[in-house]
């Protein structure tokens, strides 16, 4: 069940939504920095345990301390509201599904060794 907080969202907080604001949130680069770091291992992993990755990111952030939350705005309160367990798990599953594999040929490697491709 999702709850609504009364404070504002902590940098351990991952906003969910769309939004310039929302991709320069403090939790939300730690986020991404998760999932890219996972995502070599989610696509090798066999299709029946890949759910287990959007779990495991869940903890991550969870455990933080303070712990993360994920958090989307009500649309008529304008307030935030931390979404359950669930429902984070699924985001998690999806950023997962959605973040291109890294694959960059020799070139690409030689112009930009950092990865910014």
């Amino acid at each position: 069940m999702s709850k609504m907080i009364n404070d504002t969202p902590s940098a351990n907080d991952v906003l969910i939504g769309r939004g310039r604001r929302n991709l320069r949130h403090p939790g939300n680069q730690r986020y991404q920095s998760i999932i890219k770091s996972l995502k070599p291992e989610y696509d090798a992993a066999p299709k029946s345990l890949r759910g287990v990755y959007g779990k495991q990111i869940f903890n991550l952030i969870h455990n933080l301390s303070p712990p993360g939350r994920f958090l989307r705005k009500d649309k008529v309160s304008g307030s935030w509201i931390e979404v359950d367990h669930e429902e984070a798990v699924k985001r998690a599953r999806q950023a997962l599904r959605d973040t291109k594999k890294l694959v960059r040929t020799p070139a690409q490697k030689a112009l930009f060794p950092s990865g910014e491709v």
